[in-house]
């Protein structure tokens, strides 16, 4: 089990945006029970019209709880993600991707990782005033589970979204 706690973790968030084009996010949890640090992200990006681009960098590690056991609510990480878009999925044709990298050399069972891509999404869609329609190609890798879909939705506004991805539902409408 993990750890019986008195006082829970404390969360920072923030986020700088010295222009409208312009942002950077620090997101931080410290442990203040077991004294250290379970995960820190630095993300930053720009949106300029019709493109957008943001990247993500997450580092997470084990939390000691004492000689022999780590909390079992937390694993050790390092990641990249980057994230392009044209377009806007409100009105008219958008497109992104979405790119996931593991900077890590071994997977959590400590095997040596064969490839340090994660996650790799394609999308295409259109909007209307009525609808969209949206095609995704999703390629994941995360040690023994490797797995390569392509997921549609058609939405309908203020109806609901149909097809094998639900992305569709989180978008404004």
């Amino acid at each position: 089990g993990g750890a019986l706690r008195q006082v829970s973790p404390i969360n920072l968030r923030t986020r700088w945006r010295p222009n409208d084009l312009l942002f950077g996010d620090l997101r931080v949890n410290y442990d203040p029970q077991l004294h250290g640090l379970r995960d820190i992200i630095i993300g930053s990006g720009i949106r300029r019209g019709l493109v957008s681009f943001s990247q993500n960098w997450y580092v997470t590690r084990r939390v000691r709880l004492d000689q022999r056991r780590f909390d079992p609510s937390s694993l050790p990480g390092n990641q990249v993600d980057f994230s392009t878009f044209l377009g806007n999925s409100a009105r008219g044709p958008y497109a992104g991707v979405n790119l996931s990298y593991d900077l890590r050399d071994r997977r959590f069972d400590t095997l040596p990782r064969e490839r340090k891509l994660i996650n790799f999404t394609t999308s295409l869609g259109w909007a209307w005033d009525c609808c969209s329609l949206n095609i995704q190609n999703v390629t994941f890798n995360a040690g023994l589970r490797n797995e390569n879909r392509i997921l549609f939705a058609f939405t309908f506004r203020g109806i609901g979204t149909f097809g094998t991805d639900t992305l569709g539902q989180q978008r404004p409408r």
